[in-house]
C-alpha cells in the first residue's frame, strides 16, 4: 500500500504517536513529518514527488480503512503533512486492545481517539477486540459506547469481549451487520436481545457463551437475511423467527441440557447444519430424546431449497452406532416431506 516506513527513526516516531497519544500528552497524535522525495523534470528542476500523498482523499481513506489497527491509523499521521488529519475522518476504526501493553493504555487510546475525531465524520464499520475476557464486570463496550453514541454505524465485529450489555447496541439503529465472537453476556429466559435493531440483516454468534445459564434466548429479525451460529455448546437458542432470512449456518453440540431451537424460516435458501452428539449416561431413553429433538429441529428447515447436514456422534459404545446413526431413517423420512428442496447432502460420521 506505500505505507512503509523507511528508516530507524521513522519507526521510533510511529511508536512514540502511538504512547504518547494514548497516554495523554500529545493533543495532537503526529511528532513528525517525513519529507518528500524529489526528482528532476525535463529542465532539470527539482520536483517534489509523492505519489501516494497524492492521491484522492476517497483513496487515502480507503487505504487507512483497510488497516487492521487503528493504532497504525495513527501512527500514519507521521509520513507527510497530507497525512497529519486524514486519521480523523476515517469511517471505519478496527481497535484492538492487544496492541497495548495495558488494559489502561488501551481505554485511554480509544477515548482520545474518539475524541479528537472530526465532529462531522461518521463512523459507519468498529471492530473492537478486547484484551482481557474476565478482568472485572466492566462491559468491555461500554467503553466505546457511553461517550460516542454511534448512530450511523453500519457494521459491529466484537471480539472476545466479557459480560456484553446488548442493550446499549440498541442504539445503534442503522446497524445491519452484528458479528460477536468469542463473547460473553447475560440474557432473560425467553429475551430477544436483537429485537431493538430493526435493520438487522447479517448476524454471527462464534464460540459465544453465556455469563450464567438460560434456558434460552430468541433470535428474530423482520429483515435478517444471513444468520450464523457456531460452536454452541451450554449456548441455548429456544427460536429463530426470521421471514426473510436466505442463509442459515448452524453448529451445535446436542446435549441432554441444550434444546435446539425452534425455527420460523419461509423463505430459507440454503442451510448448513452440523449437529454433535455427546451421549449422557444419565439420560434415560436418550436415543427417544435425540430422535425429539432433531425431528423437531428438521421440520423448521421444511422450505429450505439447498440442505447441508451432518451428523456426528462423538465417543459412544453402543452396538449398532450412536444416536443420530440409529434414528437415521428417521431423519430422512423427514427430509422426504422438503417440497421445495432441490439438492442436500446428508453425512453420518461414525463413533471415534
Amino acid at each position: 500500500l506505500g505505507l512503509g516506513f523507511h528508516s530507524r527513526n521513522s519507526e521510533l516516531s510511529q511508536q512514540t504517536v502511538a504512547d504518547n497519544f494514548s497516554s495523554g500528552q500529545f493533543d495532537s497524535p503526529f511528532v513528525s513529518v517525513m519529507p518528500r522525495k524529489t526528482r528532476r523534470d525535463d529542465d532539470g528542476a527539482e520536483v517534489k514527488d509523492d505519489r501516494v500523498s497524492d492521491l484522492s482523499d476517497d483513496i487515502l481513506y480507503h487505504i487507512l480503512s483497510s488497516l487492521d489497527d487503528t493504532k497504525l491509523v495513527v501512527q500514519a499521521s507521521v509520513l507527510s503533512k497530507r497525512w497529519r488529519d486524514l486519521w480523523k475522518d476515517v469511517g471505519v476504526l478496527n481497535l484492538n486492545q492487544n496492541s497495548f501493553s495495558a488494559i489502561q493504555g488501551g481505554i485511554n487510546f480509544v477515548r482520545k481517539f474518539l475524541h479528537l475525531r472530526s465532529q462531522h465524520a461518521t463512523i459507519h464499520k468498529v471492530s473492537f477486540t478486547s484484551k482481557y475476557t474476565r478482568v472485572n464486570n466492566r462491559d468491555d463496550l461500554g467503553i466505546l459506547l457511553d461517550e460516542n453514541p454511534l448512530e450511523a454505524l453500519e457494521a459491529l465485529e466484537l471480539v472476545d469481549c466479557y459480560r456484553v450489555d446488548l442493550g446499549s447496541i440498541s442504539g445503534c439503529r442503522m446497524l445491519t451487520t452484528l458479528e460477536l465472537r468469542g463473547c460473553e453476556w447475560m440474557v432473560s429466559r425467553g429475551h430477544d436481545p436483537f429485537a431493538n435493531i430493526p435493520l438487522l440483516r447479517c448476524l454471527k454468534l462464534l464460540d459465544c457463551s453465556l455469563s450464567s445459564y438460560s434456558d434460552g434466548f430468541k433470535v428474530t429479525g423482520l429483515q435478517l437475511l444471513r444468520l450464523e451460529i457456531r460452536n454452541s455448546r451450554g449456548f441455548s437458542v429456544s427460536q429463530v423467527s426470521a421471514p426473510k432470512l436466505e442463509s442459515f449456518c448452524f453448529t451445535t453440540h446436542v446435549s441432554h441440557i441444550v434444546e435446539l431451537p425452534e425455527l420460523n424460516l419461509p423463505s430459507l435458501d440454503r442451510a448448513t447444519v452440523l449437529m454433535v452428539s455427546y451421549p449422557y449416561a444419565g439420560l434415560y431413553n436418550e436415543l427417544g430424546w435425540c430422535s425429539r429433538v432433531a425431528v423437531k429441529f428438521l421440520q423448521g428447515l421444511r422450505n429450505v431449497k439447498s440442505l447441508d447436514l451432518y451428523f456426528e456422534d462423538v465417543n459412544c459404545t453402543k452396538k449398532g452406532g450412536g444416536s443420530f446413526t440409529r434414528i437415521k431413517p428417521m431423519i430422512e423420512n423427514e427430509i422426504s416431506r422438503f417440497t421445495r428442496l432441490k439438492t442436500s447432502r446428508i453425512r453420518y460420521y461414525p463413533c471415534d
